[in-house]
């Protein structure tokens, strides 16, 4: 690489660096959305890297050939449309932040975000939900309390909507089980996440009483409502990761929490909750979030068409 180039590209990891530090603890945005920032800038420098030994203006014009960057991704690095749409959308939030704050030119002005097919979320039937639960009970987990622990987690992501990252913030002090209620205070969104309150279906609740009691045998005192029991602290995202993967092998159900959670908004809709109350309990930002998650299962479909009369 030449060295003024290199020298650019340093000024401009630096200028992401006071971005990403400003998101963090100005913004107070959440250590996820910070990491997405991050994952997309990588990949970014990447594409200024193989430019490296361009001359300075041609270099200069690599940073702001925002449509390079995308055929580069999509033609070259054979990456998906929702993973090139996920990283544009992270840089033009720093372009924008240098745009604003330093009064340089934008290299995304006029630019539209590149296109990415529409999916409709992936939800699943009540019976694999009661298989992926059964499963969950009768797997040969080392102690109760693990047993206890995987069926709250899980049960929480299905009967109440938490996202991944939810159910790690969560603290001993947000649930309430007398009173039915889920305070979540760390949820998905700008300055800091959408606080909102999730409330327990009987089935959860007999989940989290029981939870509550073998966690209080085990005397864990830890703030973090999931916690482990070997570090008496609150359990980390690869222990999501590793349960899910036991229960998946067991029910024979290709889950993941976020389908879970996928499910209990589709459920809240097909069961007549009216729109806006849904989008509150599942703590969307705009109510066509919640429009996305409408899920008609092949029950629904077969039951429309059994409605249909010659007339």
């Amino acid at each position: 690489m030449r060295p003024e180039n290199e020298e650019l590209l340093r000024q401009i990891k630096s200028r992401f660096e006071a971005f990403a530090d400003h998101a963090l603890y100005v913004l107070n945005q959440s250590p996820m959305t910070v990491r997405w920032y991050k994952d997309a800038f990588r990949n970014y420098v990447k594409f200024l890297l193989e430019g490296g030994a361009l001359s300075a203006d041609q270099f200069q014009l690599r940073i702001y050939d925002i449509d390079g960057w995308v055929r580069w991704n999509l033609r070259d690095r054979k990456l998906s449309a929702i993973s090139t749409n996920n990283y544009w959308r992270a840089v033009k939030l720093f372009w924008n932040d240098v745009a604003t704050r330093d009064g340089v030119q934008h290299p995304f002005e006029g630019k539209k975000a590149p296109a990415k097919p529409q999916r409709l979320p992936k939800a699943h039937a009540p019976d694999e939900c009661r298989r992926i639960l059964a499963a969950t009970e009768n797997y040969p987990w080392e102690t109760p309390f693990h047993r206890a622990r995987a069926l709250a987690i899980l049960g929480m992501a299905l009967l109440a909507g938490l996202r991944k990252s939810e159910l790690l913030a969560l603290e001993v002090r947000d649930v309430d089980v007398n009173a039915g209620t889920i305070r979540v205070r760390h949820g998905k969104g700008r300055g800091g996440g959408k606080e909102r309150v999730a409330y327990m279906p009987d089935e959860l609740r007999r989940l989290l009483t029981a939870y509550n009691a073998t966690r209080a045998a085990a005397n864990l005192v830890c703030p973090e409502y999931f916690a482990s029991i070997k570090y008496r602290r609150g359990i980390k995202g690869m222990t999501l990761k590793r349960l899910v993967t036991y229960v998946r092998a067991a029910s024979g159900v290709k889950f993941t929490m976020h389908t879970l959670r996928h499910s209990y908004v589709s459920w809240l809709v097909r069961s007549g909750v009216p729109l806006p109350v849904a989008s509150e309990l599942a703590g969307h930002t705009m109510i066509e979030t919640t429009m996305n998650y409408i899920r008609v299962f092949d029950t629904d479909k077969r039951a429309a068409v059994g409605r249909l009369r010659m007339q």
